[in-house]
């Protein structure tokens, strides 16, 4: 008792406290076991214990994609080293670069060092259901929401259709799983203005980034950003609003030091990749867009869809009760401000993926990167995000307004309500799921097959897989990343766009790789292939023996060359293309052009003969090199006697043992790519671009050990990046005067 008679009231206070924060530590352990166990049981129940046909829902992406890359991850961490480049795609490709197999993504890195690729990519799922959850769960605390109303926040996110769905396609799901992460950040940051926050908004952003989706990464940093104005408004105190923009600051650098070797890669194939920087048009960017609809029949949620709905509906279904306790929203009056705000942004994000039916798309395509992606219904997981918060705070203003009318009951009622919803929303993860029976793709080739390709470690020679063989039955749709041989064609979203404009006579922004020796007349036109498939070494021919007695079997072999009797191996057939130029070998002759396209006319003259001269990409070189004493006229039509040797070949490094009678150049079929060196009895030689799309050295006549490394500077900066900010990560993590003097300054302002 005070001495005035009434009760002091700091003690109860202090305990009240002190029980709060016991129970928030409670929560902190239980509420993430129940998450994960959540996550677990949901991969348990939908996926691996599905009885679901597996002829009817194979998911296409997942066998097609990514388990073929993360076996290729797997294979290259077993052997220690880290897979900057894909030999085994085409004539090679900067599989770093690449950005989509999430080759730095550290998730990535643990768990395909430390399991198989089929197990570590079903442990990948179930931890990035559960981040998504937790995060979310996470943000809402933050915002004030009572326990039951994060609940709702992070199981309507977790268990939403687009996460679901996004199970299937890795890089999708390891960039959006972070985007509670990053507005939980950027509120903490801009309500603490703590140095910690700034290395954890740093953290965070890069992790969503080397996840592998960039699409997905864009949007996320669109809502952040919105976020971060609005939070400086209504969330930072107004004196310390500058000091809050500088810290953002600091966290978006962060982000950058520590996403660069997979960013400055990733940029430098985008300047001369398939799908890079030159954009869309509208029509081809709209591809993918949500009815109108579609989005007011999902407010009403899933009573109200037909019995059997399509994924895409399901896409933008808002939980049961979702739009009848929205109005309930501006109760929650410790939230009113955000709800406003995530309210205005749901409706943006519909309207977005309406695509043309609005205005909408239309003035966000006018913006910058405005025209990078495809699809506008991939923002279909911020739209449940935000549809999760939405109802998380409507669900708050509920609790509010029943307390305040002091009914009885409302735990209960509430948990009820909550019990409901997770239901609702679980049960529509049974047709979501329906296309995620993970069955991998293709048995491994036999081994006479490998053997004959690889030629027993010497020829190294390519192999053209027919498209009755590319099935998932037999060698997949990766066959060369998958059994470690030479294939063409391949499937790949961003590869270089020389592979386009050698293979193509005009370019196509959606040309994934696929070709074939009788083309579709609707793609876009293909030169002819034998002389292409010669320069490229293309020794083989793969069939399936069924498919190859038919007459479209015969046929392909008459046009691309074949002949000889097929060689058995187990169920395919083996057939040898006799024209197709060594895998190295030298001539003794050269074209220069100034250009790929004038090199890929040169090329396709009917006077160029490969195995005698090469065309090189480049200006003419000055008198008295040895590239200007082999530019001139090619008399001879045979193969010189020069000899080159493939004597070891590895992913990053490929040594060669050349002996020329006379000065030449020696070529070797891999791509030409920024980041190649090569050097000639140890002395650093420059690589010409040979025959439009290979590389090359000019040789002086004798005996030389010649060495190409891969070494691009462009990750060697990225490295250097990240070393700093890891570094400046952890003194900010360790230092508490900084966020001492913050607070102080903040204070006296």
């Amino acid at each position: 008792m005070t001495q005035n008679g009434f009760r002091d009231e700091a003690p109860l206070r202090l305990r009240a406290t002190r029980r709060g924060r016991r129970l928030d530590g409670l929560a902190g352990i239980v509420v993430p076991a129940l998450l994960l166990l959540a996550a677990s049981a949901f991969w348990l129940h939908r996926i691996h214990d599905s009885d679901t046909s597996p002829a009817s829902i194979q998911f296409e992406d997942w066998t097609s994609y990514f388990h073929p890359t993360a076996t290729f991850i797997h294979n290259e961490l077993r052997d220690h080293h880290l897979p900057l480049w894909n030999p085994y795609s085409f004539a090679g490709q900067p599989f770093l670069a690449l950005h989509v197999p999430g080759v730095l993504y550290p998730p990535n890195l643990a768990l395909l060092l430390s399991f198989s690729a089929e197990r570590a990519l079903a442990i990948h799922a179930v931890l990035h259901l559960w981040i998504a959850g937790w995060f979310a769960w996470l943000f809402a605390a933050r915002l004030g929401l009572n326990a039951t109303a994060r609940a709702v926040v992070g199981i309507v996110y977790m268990f939403s259709t687009p996460v679901i769905a996004s199970l299937g396609i890795t890089a999708y799901l390891s960039t959006e799983a972070w985007l509670p992460a990053i507005l939980w950040a950027v509120h903490g940051l801009l309500s603490e203005l703590r140095w910690r926050w700034v290395g954890t908004l740093g953290t965070v952003v890069a992790l969503a980034f080397l996840g592998g989706h960039s699409q997905g990464f864009v949007y996320e940093m669109q809502l952040a950003g919105a976020y971060g104005i609005f939070g400086v408004f209504f969330i930072t105190e107004r004196g310390a609003r500058k000091r809050a923009l500088g810290l953002a600051a600091c966290g978006g650098l962060l982000a950058l030091g520590l996403s660069a070797p997979q960013l400055l890669p990733a940029l430098e194939l985008a300047r001369g990749a398939v799908r890079g920087f030159q954009g869309v048009t509208i029509a081809q960017a709209t591809y993918g867009s949500i009815s109108l609809d579609m989005l007011s029949t999902g407010l009403l949620g899933a009573a109200f869809l037909s019995e059997e709905p399509t994924l895409l509906q399901l896409l933008v279904v808002w939980p049961v009760f979702g739009v009848l306790l929205l109005p309930l929203g501006v109760f929650a009056k410790a939230q009113r401000l955000h709800f406003v705000f995530f309210v205005s942004a749901t409706l943006l994000a519909g309207l977005f993926m309406a695509g043309l039916s609005t205005p909408v798309y239309e003035m966000y395509y006018a913006l910058p990167l405005g025209d990078f992606f495809r699809v506008p219904m991939r923002l279909s997981f911020v739209y449940m995000f935000l549809a999760a918060l939405v109802t998380g705070i409507a669900f708050e203003g509920l609790t509010d307004v029943l307390a305040r009318a002091a009914r009885p009951g409302i735990s209960a009622l509430a948990t009820a309500l909550l019990l409901v919803i997770a239901v609702d929303v679980y049960t529509r993860t049974a047709r979501a799921s329906e296309n995620l029976l993970f069955e991998f793709p293709a048995p491994p080739a036999p081994a006479s097959l490998v053997d004959a390709l690889n030629g027993h470690g010497e020829r190294r020679d390519r192999a053209w897989i027919s498209a009755s063989t590319r099935g998932r039955q037999h060698l997949g749709v990766k066959p060369g990343m998958m059994n470690q041989f030479f294939s063409l064609p391949d499937y790949e979203p961003t590869m270089p766009a020389d592979y386009q404009g050698f293979f193509l006579k005009s370019e196509s922004s959606a040309w994934h790789g696929f070709l074939d020796l009788e083309p579709d007349p609707r793609a876009a036109p293909q030169r002819p292939l034998r002389k292409l498939l010669d320069l490229m070494s293309v020794r083989y021919y793969i069939a399936r023996e069924s498919a190859a007695r038919t007459p479209g079997g015969l046929r392909a072999y008459r046009n691309t060359g074949m002949i000889g009797q097929p060689r058995p191996m187990g169920e395919f057939l083996l057939l040898e293309r006799p024209n197709a130029v060594p895998r190295s070998y030298a001539v003794r002759c050269n074209r220069f052009e100034p250009d790929f396209h004038a090199a890929m006319r040169s090329l396709e003259s009917s006077d160029f003969h490969p195995l005698t001269e090469a065309v090189v990409t480049g200006p003419v070189p000055p008198a008295g090199s040895i590239a200007a004493r082999l530019n001139r006229p090619c008399t001879q039509r045979q193969a010189s006697d020069d000899v080159v040797v493939i004597t070891s070949y590895e992913p990053e490094e490929v040594r060669l043992h050349a002996i020329c009678t006379t000065s030449c150049l020696v070529v070797l079929t891999d791509l030409y790519y920024p980041g190649w060196r090569v050097s000639v009895d140890g002395e650093e030689r420059a690589v010409e671009r040979v025959n439009a799309l290979f590389r090359g050295v000019h040789l002086d006549a004798g005996s030389h050990e010649v060495v190409y490394r891969f070494a691009p500077g462009s990750f060697r900066l990225g490295l250097l990046l990240c070393c700093a900010a890891l570094l400046i990560a952890v003194f900010i993590g360790t230092s508490s005067r900084l966020d001492a003097r913050i607070l102080l300054g903040a204070q006296s302002t």
